[in-house]
């Protein structure tokens, strides 16, 4: 049997994978379209992903994880819905 932080670590790269697969689906024709606006556009949600460890070490998150939690949510949702609606309906990145 695997030690708990293996199967941590094994289920997190599990779950990073399928993120990027998600996100590349959205992202991938917004980038063969207009390369420079949907790297713009993305990267708030880059930073944001990229902050969650740094802020996993804050005393916010250690009394309110669930509201942390809802304001990163927030933003990636919002990003991956704009890249949605640029990917299907062929509408502006805004």
């Amino acid at each position: 049997m695997f030690p708990l932080p293996t199967l941590t670590l094994i289920i997190s790269f599990l779950l990073v994978y399928r993120l990027v697969l998600f996100i590349n689906d959205n992202l991938g024709d917004c980038m063969k379209d207009n390369w420079k606006t949907a790297t713009y556009n993305f990267f708030p949600m880059v930073v944001i992903v990229a902050a969650m460890y740094p802020l996993s070490f804050t005393p916010t998150y250690e009394s309110e994880r669930a509201m942390i939690y809802f304001l990163l949510n927030g933003v990636i949702s919002n990003v991956t819905l704009h890249l949605m609606l640029t990917n299907m309906c062929k509408i502006p990145f805004f």
